[in-house]
Parts: C-alpha cells; sequence; structure tokens
C-alpha cells in the first residue's frame, strides 16, 4: 500500500486511542482487562476497513496475521493473569437476581395475598411464554420473588430464603392477624432478631434485622 503507515505504527495509535476510549467509559477507566478488550475489538474490526486501502493481496496478507498476532497476544496476556475476566471478573458472582419458590398449580391468587398483602411487594407481568407457565413475580426494595408451578408440590420447609426486614415483631403480629403462621425466634443466631412466617402453601421465610 502506497504512502501507508507501518503496521506496527497503525497498531500503537490503535492502542492509545482504545485507551483513551476506555479512560471515558463511566467506572471502568481503571480497568486494564476493559482497555485491552476495547483495543482487542478496535484492532479486529479496524483490520476489515483497512483491507480495502491495500493494493496486493501479500498487503493484505501480511496485516491480517499482524492483526491477528497482536489479538491473541493480548488474549493471552489478559487471561493469564489472576484475577482476569474469565476466571475472577466477568464471570464472577455480583449479586443474587432473584429468588424462586415453588406454589401448587392455581395458587397465583392465594399468593398475592400473602407476597402483595402481607410483605409489600409489587406484582410484575411475566414475558408472554413465561406467563403460560402459571406462577406470578413480585418485586420490592430490591427484592424479586420468582413463584413457579410445581407438579406435584412439596412446600420447602428446611431450605429458605432470609429476608432482612426493618421492623421483626410488626410483621410477625401483621401475619398472625392475617392468618399465616408464625414460627418465634430460637435465639440461635446471636445478634438478630427473627421470625419464621409460612406462606400459604408452607414454605417456611426467615425475616429478620440485626440488633445491638
Amino acid at each position: 500500500m502506497s504512502g501507508a503507515a507501518p503496521i506496527d505504527a497503525v497498531a500503537a495509535e490503535l492502542y492509545e486511542l482504545g485507551s483513551q476510549f476506555a479512560q471515558k467509559a463511566d467506572g471502568l477507566a481503571d480497568d486494564p482487562y476493559f482497555r485491552d478488550a476495547v483495543v482487542k475489538v478496535a484492532v479486529s474490526s479496524f483490520a476489515w476497513s483497512m483491507f480495502h486501502n491495500f493494493r496486493g493481496a501479500a498487503d493484505r496478507w501480511a496485516l491480517n496475521e499482524e492483526l491477528k498476532t497482536q489479538s491473541d497476544a493480548i488474549s493471552r496476556a489478559v487471561l493469564a493473569e489472576e484475577g482476569s475476566p474469565v476466571g475472577d471478573r466477568w464471570l464472577s458472582l455480583q449479586c443474587i437476581d432473584h429468588v424462586q419458590l415453588a406454589i401448587p398449580r392455581g395458587g397465583e391468587n392465594v399468593a398475592r395475598t400473602f407476597y402483595a398483602g402481607l410483605l409489600g411487594l409489587t406484582e410484575q407481568p411475566k414475558p408472554t411464554e413465561l406467563a403460560k407457565r402459571g406462577g406470578c413475580w413480585f418485586e420490592g426494595g430490591g427484592v424479586k420473588v420468582h413463584l413457579g408451578i410445581e407438579a406435584p408440590f412439596h412446600p420447602a420447609k428446611k431450605a429458605h430464603i432470609a429476608f432482612r426486614v426493618g421492623d421483626v415483631a410488626g410483621l410477625a403480629a401483621k401475619a398472625r392477624d392475617a392468618g399465616f403462621e408464625v414460627v418465634e425466634d430460637d435465639d440461635l443466631l446471636p445478634g438478630h432478631e427473627r421470625v419464621y412466617i409460612l406462606d400459604p402453601f408452607g414454605n417456611r421465610l426467615e425475616f429478620l434485622r440485626p440488633v445491638g
């Protein structure tokens, strides 16, 4: 390609542009793995656009091989690092998105009396295809509870979800008044006030708050 910049110079310029872009990305400016990923994408995309500017097949082949080498080197370097995107960062657990409990078929309306009526969660529409399976979804205060149909149904009496609340005694009293079964705290968790409440289907739920 007549007048073209050397491949090494082009690659260096791309790396600098990619690094500048990464520095402007909110919350990711100091993440070297993100910067390397940006550069890799930039280099790979640039290869295809540059092919049309090269006159000879040999030049196109040379550019392609050089870009592949650089891209592979970035991949090896990133994956070899402790805390790499694949090993620790991009595939690491971040938070619990939602929890799911089983309910019997046809139990949606009864479930609403507990999860919306008692706990104050707001029902969310399910995607059309998932709605055909029955069940219902609730959300509120950063908590998402999905209820799915299980047949035959078996309540979760040991495995359970623990919700942190501001007023354990108040919630327990409200649950009793509404006719739900409440199991008092066994005082085995130091520094916490807690209670168990069974939903209408017998699923055991824990509600607690730190004290002291």
